[in-house]
């Protein structure tokens, strides 16, 4: 196995629709005092080696905001409007979010694509809303069960990454910088199984080549590719330690605070 090179790995709780504000207050004090008994961890993060960010659901966002601050860990949402304002009921913009520490959206998650219909043209939307506003997205990608088996595989990933990006005129590294994808294979979702690091590191190096071709070997090189799906403490390191992934983005697992501190500890050893 190849040891990670590139700092910082990023780990990122998706709690989903779990943890509300009373719930998440719980959580937060005791994944806090577990995180200060673990001085290698402390030492990983507080020298940007390691970077952590949760993503509750919006109603517990000034909770874990309030509660974690920002000066060790990043706090994003799950979902966000590509528009300022306007007349969407139940939706909330990009400006609101950040009003409450928002640094990162995630968009395009698979649940959002095939529960919810979110088409390309509106994740594109939203990716660039992102940019405009200030704020990280981080793109989701991922095939499906079915496309697996039919070998579909890279042309999933790759119509996903076209079209969420399809908005770039050009890719520098501002741009670089501020961007994640995220690879989850439907089907390894929530069902306890895990693409094993090979079958992860063969898709994430696929989409790094594929930034490669239509934007540059530098932008590839620098741009952030996680991993999502059934991540757990016993597989995490595994997964860290492939040439191409650049972090973990965290499901179940990150629900349960010694768990989701097993996962960062696990990766800190790197």
């Amino acid at each position: 196995m190849v040891v990670q090179k590139r700092k910082p790995i990023v780990v990122a709780a998706n709690w989903k629709m779990n943890l509300g504000p009373s719930a998440a207050g719980d959580y937060l004090k005791d994944f806090i005092e577990l995180v200060k008994k673990d001085t290698r961890l402390i030492s990983s993060i507080d020298n940007k080696e390691v970077e952590v960010i949760f993503f509750p659901p919006s109603i517990s966002l000034p909770c874990v905001h309030s509660h974690l601050g920002t000066n060790y860990f990043m706090l994003g949402a799950q979902n966000a409007h590509w528009l300022p304002s306007g007349a969407y009921t139940g939706e909330i913009s990009i400006p609101m979010l950040k009003e409450v520490g928002v640094t990162h959206v995630l968009v395009g998650h698979s649940e959002r694509r095939w529960l919810f219909n979110e088409t390309d043209e509106v994740i594109s939307l939203k990716v660039k809303a992102c940019f405009e506003f200030g704020v990280s997205p981080v793109l989701c990608v991922g095939e499906r069960e079915e496309d697996r088996l039919d070998n579909k595989t890279e042309e999933v990933i790759e119509k996903q990454v076209k079209h969420g990006l399809s908005f770039l005129k050009n890719f520098n590294m501002k741009i670089t910088d501020a961007l994640y994808i995220a690879y989850e294979p439907v089907w390894a979702i929530g069902t306890g199984k895990t693409a094993s690091p090979k079958d992860a590191q063969e898709a994430i190096g696929f989409i790094r080549e594929l930034i490669g071709t239509i934007y540059g070997r530098n932008c590839a090189d620098a741009v952030r590719i996680l991993y999502g799906g059934s991540v757990n403490p016993e597989n995490a390191k595994d997964l860290i330690m492939q040439e191409d992934i650049n972090g973990l983005l965290v499901g179940s697992a990150s629900l349960n605070p010694n768990k989701f501190c097993r996962i960062l500890s696990n990766v800190t050893v790197l």
